[in-house]
């Protein structure tokens, strides 16, 4: 099931010609799916089955967009964080860790890509711009 959603492909059930983009309907679903494991993994009285839910939504972690991480999969581990149990607040630290590390690279990717449209455009204008800090700042802010 998560192979369909995070294939990227176009849903044969959406009708030709509606709107939506396939990267809409996949995050629409990411979010959703991420929606229901975070409501899972506060309602169910098993650790095991919060370890599951936290789990799984790690593996979200790579598929979703920065929002989705940052409003549902963020929130949800914070939440678990101040669970009675020491595994489950371990991985929902771990899920935390791991969610933030995505937002970060991917915004400094997005950085990078702007000032890379900007040192093109400013090339072709006669200037000249450097990129070399945001590839120091990669190494620093993720170093162990």
């Amino acid at each position: 099931m998560l192979t369909t959603l995070c294939d990227g492909s176009r849903s044969s059930s959406l009708p030709p010609g509606s709107g939506d983009e396939p990267s809409d309907s996949v995050e629409e679903a990411l979010g959703i799916f991420c929606g229901l494991l975070g409501s899972c993994a506060q309602h169910v009285l098993s650790p095991r089955c919060r370890l599951a839910c936290i789990g799984m939504m790690e593996l979200l972690v790579p598929f979703s967009s920065q929002d989705t991480i940052l409003e549902q999969i963020v929130p949800y581990s914070h939440v678990l964080m101040t669970d009675p149990v020491a595994k489950v607040r371990a991985k929902a630290l771990q899920v935390l860790g791991c969610a933030l590390t995505a937002v970060v690279l991917a915004s400094l990717a997005a950085e990078k890509s702007y000032v890379g449209a900007e040192g093109l455009m400013a090339k072709r204008r006669g200037r000249a711009v450097h990129m070399g800090q945001l590839d120091v700042m990669v190494p620093t802010v993720f170093s162990s």
